[in-house]
């Protein structure tokens, strides 16, 4: 996903066109995933579940902070994979949007199996979504940056956190030349759609999302995660793992080239 105009990307709304593709391939994918689905990170190898580990660790963190039970948006949900980890991980409600109906209807499917009283899932286009200013203590998403108008959406985020609220998010990072390459391969082969490779986050969206929060704390990780699917055959995925997350503290100057990036940003700051 390589373009002279990416830093702009992220900021301008994709087409009509390019929005109903990217929600015709994920419609086509939760079709194919009813019943096979994998909701836990065992859906990942071992050297590429440290940031979901991160992510999982901020939650609880924040959710624990507070001394209330707490309402939690999960944005851009897809099937659910993460939402259901969240309401174990907190004290209080979670609600799962995607724009998918078809991806809802997978997730609504596991909640029916595992019964749980504090999740519930709606259908819903993140850029058009209403709730009301300073409801949520907590907004997560899970590699969704792609695809967002970040002005639109960032703005929202804002407007329905609480003032001592925190919005959390794991996504890819897009710099390491490796795993562009990966992205680009994985488009031409269909793999994956176009906007993850196109709107793949750099500094810029990072910037612009730490201007908008007092606080951001933010993690960087698997920079050598490319070593895993042939460092496995030698030493095996626990030890690669060890392996691969070791080295991110070792050559913490090379974040930049990291495969994934985790933050959390607390007291959003309203636009008056």
């Amino acid at each position: 996903m390589v373009r002279s105009s990416l830093c702009k990307q992220y900021h301008m709304q994709l087409s009509d066109s390019e929005k109903n593709d990217e929600k015709v391939w994920y419609q086509k994918q939760s079709l194919k995933n009813i019943g096979s689905c994998r909701f836990s990170m065992g859906a990942f190898p071992k050297y590429l579940q440290k940031p979901y580990r991160i992510y999982e660790t901020m939650i609880h963190r924040c959710g624990s902070l507070l001394p209330r039970p707490i309402q939690v948006l999960d944005l851009c949900c897809g099937m659910g994979e993460f939402t259901f980890r969240i309401a174990e991980l907190i004290h209080g409600t979670v609600l799962g949007v995607d724009y998918s109906a078809e991806s809802i209807q997978v997730a609504v499917r596991e909640l029916k199996k595992r019964q749980l009283s504090n999740l519930r899932f709606e259908v819903g286009d993140s850029e058009q979504c209403q709730f009301k200013d300073e409801f949520f203590d907590m907004i997560c998403m899970s590699g969704s940056l792609s695809y967002l108008n970040l002005d639109v959406v960032l703005e929202k985020i804002c407007r329905w956190l609480k003032p001592d609220g925190a919005f959390i998010a794991v996504d890819t990072y897009g710099y390491n030349p490796l795993f562009n390459l990966k992205r680009q391969l994985n488009y031409w082969f269909h793999y994956t759609t176009k906007q993850t490779v196109t709107g793949v986050p750099k500094k810029p969206t990072l910037d612009k999302i730490r201007s908008r929060f007092q606080s951001f704390e933010i993690e960087y990780c698997g920079t050598f995660a490319f070593m895993g699917p042939f460092l496995k055959y030698l030493i095996g995925e626990a030890y690669t793992a060890k392996w691969v997350d070791r080295l991110d503290d070792v050559f913490p100057f090379l974040k930049k080239y990291a495969f994934k990036f985790v933050f959390c940003a607390k007291g959003p700051k309203v636009q008056k």
